[in-house]
This record gives structure tokens, C-alpha cells and sequence, in this order.
């Protein structure tokens, strides 16, 4: 198959779920198909990027403005940094006020749009597949291509996710804002299923909830997230450290930080009471105050932040933890541990995408009591291997990219098949 790939987000190495998924669908398409990549980035992209040798060809653009609603809302002042970046923010605010959400106009870039035009005439593609909700905007940029399939991989709606946490932000400004911004894009997500032939998504319970405000138009499918299976595995030479408890994941992200301050100020001390020597690590990237004052407050707790490489803590830790409080997209830390052989204790909301069986492949637990117990059982040894071998084997079988890729490449053969019949 000939296929174009368009994102709105490029980094390299990645930086966001949307990158790894993008970077390792490029990877496992490249060895049977012809890709095309057209991508924007943030910042002075890398065009030398690795990810290039796996493509026919590689365009990549840099954002003009300083980013898009998340850089907006967690570093604020660098829109205020120069007089064109507080021009791309008034802008911004225009379109917003008329209904364009500031989650599409800060990608809407007219030599992106260009060069989609012109490339797609030069070369005839039999797909064309959209990576987040962002680059779903230069659709329009196909109208001349008859007989192309139109994927848009939306990964997790936005509406959903702004819905959800918007609780979370202290300020009320800020709230109201975020209201009406989930009003904007959830009206442009669900337009989408209509535009498209087909509109995937990365778990079953976000694409039944996407239905109900999209019943109508193209195909729904699911194409779950990844794991490196390969990178992440058990070394049986690293010994794991008793009464070690692991959670990783950006320590910034509003839900992981609320999530954080759950476990230790409700179940880590109850497991402390039954485990003297217990510690637990956090492992992520630019942790906030509110994660460094919840360590000084604890004993045994270590803020160890942003690392080249995460294995070596989780092969160590006997026990991973994922206390998200938020039924939001697919938790990789979950999978990233299960991979690597260390059984996990989850809420049932970090529980929302993987969907494994409580019991035999993690520990589900939804309240303080019952978290702490299942912890304590496993850092005794109760079905510690058990759980760690299966907890593998789940992620090998459902999660790895190989698996996630093949049922991506299947959809679009039939999709292909479907438009030439």
C-alpha cells in the first residue's frame, strides 16, 4: 500500500503519546508499505530525524506559534515572550470567540495545507491517514483525490478528555474557559465521523462513548495503544529491592499529580504500618512542587524525575501503582510495567483503557483499604509470579505495537478493498 501519514505534532525523540504511536506505526508500516510523512513540531525541528529512514519521504514543518492548548495552559507566559507569539495569542482568541476551538488554530498552517495539495497530486496514495484531532483540519487539502481512503486516527477525544479534568484547575477563569472549549471541539469531533471513512480510536470504552455523540458516518474502529514488548522485558539479573513501590508518568500532567497525592496521603501510610522498609520511587518527567512537598511530608519517598531510561527503576520495584482517579485514554504506565514483569495495582480508572482482568492480569482496587491490602499481599510474595508472568503475557498478546499495527493495516486494506470494489 502507497500511504501518507499527516500529524499535527512531530517530535524525536517522541515526547507524547501521540509521537510514540505515531513513531511506531511508521516503523512496523515501513517494512511492508510505501510511507509518506507530513508533520508539524514545536520549536526548530530535526528534519535529519531517524524516523526518516523508514519513510519514502519526509516534510516537516515548525510551528509558528508557540504551541496549542496544553503549552497555553501550563506555561503560560511564554506567549508572552515576544510580540509575535502575543499576536498568534490574540489571534487565537479571535477564532476562538467565533467558534474555532484553541485546540485546531494554533496547527492551521497554509504551507502545511499547500504542500498537502500539492504532494498528494504528484503522487497518488491510497490512503491517507490523520494523526489527533488537530491535523484533521487539512482534509480539505484532498478534494482533488478521488478514490483516496480518509483515516483520521483520533487516539483519545479531546472533549472527553477537557470534560474530565477541567475540575482540576484551580483557577475559575481558567475553568471557564476550558468549558467552552470542550463544548467547541467535542462539536468538532463529532462532525468528524462524517468527514472521514473511518475514525479510530485506542480503547473500546472511548469508542462507544464517541458514538453517542457521533452516530452517524464512517466506520468506528479501535486500535489500542502499544507497548515495546522487546525494550521492555524482565531482567532476571537486576534483583528487585523488597518493599519497593514504583509510579511513573509525567509528574506534571494534572490527573498523574492527583493521582499521586491519592496514594500517598490515603494508602501509603496504611502500608507503611505493615511494612517498615517499604519506599516508593516516582519516575517522571518535570514534577511540580505539590509532588516534592508530598515526599518531604512521607518518609521513604523519592522524587527521581525525568530518566534516559525507565527499566532499570521498574525492573527494581516489586510493586508499579497507577492511582489515577480520571477514566481517561489508555494508561502506558500500566503497560510499560506489565511488560517488564512488575505486577501493577491500578484504580479502576487507570484500568479504563487496558481493560485486564482484576486478578489474574493486575490488582484492581477502589478504595485506600483495599489498594493498600493488595500491595501488601503482593510485596509478601501471595501470587507475586503469577501476576507478573501473566501481567506479560497480556501485554505481549493485546499491547504490543506488532498487534497494534496489523489490526491498523487490516482496517485499511478493507478500506482500500472497499473503495476500489
Amino acid at each position: 500500500m502507497k500511504l501518507l501519514l499527516v500529524s499535527h505534532q512531530f517530535s524525536d525523540p517522541p515526547r507524547t503519546g501521540g509521537d510514540v504511536i505515531l513513531h511506531n506505526h511508521i516503523k512496523q508500516l515501513a517494512t511492508k508499505h510505501t510511507i509518506d510523512l507530513i508533520a508539524l513540531g514545536v520549536g526548530k525541528v530535526n528534519k535529519q530525524t531517524e524516523i526518516a529512514t523508514y519513510c519514502n519521504s519526509v516534510a516537516l514543518f515548525s510551528m509558528r506559534s508557540p504551541g496549542g492548548i496544553t503549552s497555553l495552559l501550563e506555561s503560560p507566559r511564554t506567549w508572552f515572550t515576544s510580540p509575535g507569539h502575543v499576536f498568534f495569542l490574540i489571534l487565537f482568541a479571535i477564532k476562538w470567540l467565533c467558534r474555532i476551538p484553541l485546540a485546531i488554530s494554533p496547527y492551521a498552517d497554509g504551507r502545511v495545507f499547500k504542500y498537502i495539495q500539492g504532494h498528494t497530486v504528484k503522487n497518488k496514495f491510497e490512503a491517507v491517514l490523520f494523526y489527533g484531532v488537530s491535523s484533521a483540519q487539512y482534509l480539505g487539502a484532498l478534494r482533488g483525490s478521488r478514490g483516496t481512503v480518509k483515516i483520521l486516527n483520533l487516539e483519545n477525544p479531546l472533549g472527553f478528555y477537557l470534560g474530565k479534568v477541567n475540575y482540576l484547575h484551580k483557577s475559575f477563569f481558567v475553568r471557564a474557559v476550558m468549558a467552552r472549549e470542550r463544548r467547541l471541539i467535542s462539536r468538532y469531533e463529532g462532525s468528524l465521523r462524517q468527514a472521514f471513512d473511518c475514525v479510530t480510536l485506542l480503547n473500546s470504552a472511548d469508542l462507544a462513548e464517541y458514538r453517542r455523540y457521533a452516530p452517524e458516518g464512517g466506520e468506528l474502529h479501535c486500535v489500542p495503544y502499544g507497548v515495546d514488548t522487546n525494550y521492555f522485558k524482565p531482567d532476571t539479573s537486576v534483583q528487585r529491592v523488597p518493599g519497593r513501590i514504583i509510579i511513573t508518568g509525567n509528574l506534571y500532567h494534572p490527573p498523574n499529580v492527583e493521582g499521586v497525592h491519592y496514594f500517598c496521603r490515603e494508602i501509603y501510610p496504611l502500608i507503611q504500618k505493615k511494612i517498615p522498609n517499604v519506599s516508593l520511587f516516582l519516575v517522571g518527567g518535570r514534577p511540580v512542587q505539590q509532588i516534592f512537598d508530598l515526599a518531604s511530608e512521607n518518609i521513604g519517598i523519592t522524587v527521581i524525575g525525568s530518566v534516559p531510561d525507565i527499566r532499570p527503576y521498574l525492573r527494581a520495584a516489586m510493586v508499579s501503582v497507577c492511582p489515577v482517579q480520571l477514566a481517561v485514554g489508555t494508561q502506558t504506565k500500566i503497560l510499560e510495567a506489565m511488560a517488564s514483569g512488575t505486577p501493577v495495582v491500578s484504580t479502576p480508572e487507570g484500568n479504563h483503557g487496558v481493560c485486564g482482568t482484576a486478578g489474574e492480569h493486575l490488582h484492581i482496587a477502589d478504595n485506600p483499604r483495599g489498594f493498600a491490602e493488595k500491595m501488601i499481599a503482593l510485596m509478601n510474595g501471595a501470587n507475586w509470579k503469577l501476576l507478573s508472568e501473566t501481567g506479560r503475557r497480556f501485554a505481549v498478546d493485546h499491547f504490543d505495537w506488532s498487534v497494534a499495527t496489523r489490526k491498523l493495516e487490516r482496517i485499511v486494506a478493507a478500506q482500500i478493498a472497499e473503495t476500489k470494489s
